[in-house]
Parts: structure tokens; sequence; C-alpha cells
């Protein structure tokens, strides 16, 4: 029995791409909470604060069970973090962000909380 190329390369290109598929297409996967960044939510009912690995938003309150959580930034004047929106919005708008109280730009940076 003989081989030709062609035979061979069509071989060898279902191999790969049966290799590949998961890792290309396999949207089921979830990426591992130690690869996730943390950042700062706030409970958008209570202002309560918890510095958790960015996942969706709302995200559930870990002490109330709740999907109240909503990424934070922090005002400098009011020194407290404020709610600002689901994280696609943030990623997405080119908007700044303001202090609701006092009409300042918000930041990222700001003391932490308590990792959980």
């Amino acid at each position: 029995m003989t081989v030709n190329k062609t035979s061979l390369a069509i071989a060898a290109s279902v191999v790969a791409a049966l290799a590949c598929y998961p890792v290309l297409f396999d949207r089921s996967r979830t990426v591992p909470d130690e690869l996730l960044q943390e950042i700062v939510y706030v409970d958008k009912d209570s202002g309560d604060v918890f510095l958790l690995r960015a996942r969706s938003s709302p995200e559930l309150n870990p002490e109330t069970g709740e999907p109240t959580l909503v990424p934070g930034m922090y005002c400098e004047k009011c020194n407290a973090w404020k709610p600002v929106g689901p994280i696609e919005m943030l990623q997405t708008s080119r908007v700044p962000r303001v202090c609701p109280a006092h009409k300042t730009p918000l930041s990222l940076e700001g003391p932490l909380p308590e990792a959980l």
C-alpha cells in the first residue's frame, strides 16, 4: 500500500485541526480565578466595598448572596469608593466618571478593602 503526499497532508491537517479546536473555539472554558484581576466592587444598595476577582457585574455580594455588586471608582474628596456601573460599560465607554456629590473625576486608585 502506498501513501501519497496529498493523503498524508490531509491527515496531518485533520489532526492539527482537531488538536487546535478546543483552544481556539471552545468558549465553554472559563479563565481560572488566579488569572483574573482583582478590582473593587461596591454594593449599590449598602455601599459596602469588596476586593474581588473581576468576573461580571452585577456580582454576587459574598455576605448577602444578592447580585448587588458593581465595579467601583474612588473619589478623593469623599474618601470613598463609588459604584460606577457594569464592567462592560467601563471597558467600552470613554466618558470619564465623576463623583455624584463633588463632580470631580473618579480614580481607579484608592485605599483597597480587605480581600475576601
